[in-house]
């Protein structure tokens, strides 16, 4: 009697993990993808699949945009999504990641690059709209 209760006990807590684990592992693998690739990147325009989310990640961490050119810039991400993304500030280039992290996806996520006066990166960060 004790060994089927702990049989289903134990069956129940692989099933509830499962339930678990699955959407959480779907999330962290979608905000963590792969190295940036170019290709993949310039196929998202405007759809916003998510698929840039970790790639944009990375360029923030590598400090890939750092002093770049506008030109090198749009030569590496493509034309940017600006036209959907009214955003105060107006940042000069804008490119939509997909649907906010981690769990509310309500907002998109936007990575936005603003040049200086010498036409080279001065900043860049990820912003919600």
């Amino acid at each position: 009697m004790r060994t089927e209760s702990r049989r289903r006990g134990n069956a129940a807590l692989a099933i509830t993990t499962v339930i678990v684990l699955v959407p959480v592992l779907v999330l962290l693998s979608r905000e963590t993808a792969g190295n940036f690739d170019a290709a993949e990147w310039r196929a998202d325009r405007g759809v916003g699949s998510g698929i840039r989310l970790g790639m944009a990640d990375q360029l923030i961490a590598n400090g890939t945009l750092r002093n770049m050119t506008m030109s090198e810039v749009v030569a590496l991400l493509g034309e940017d999504d600006r036209e959907a993304t009214p955003f105060p500030g107006d940042p000069e280039l804008s490119y939509l990641l997909g649907p906010a992290r981690p769990v509310f996806e309500i907002d998109d996520e936007f990575l936005q690059i603003k040049f200086g006066p010498t036409n080279r990166v001065q900043g860049y960060w990820i912003s919600y709209l």
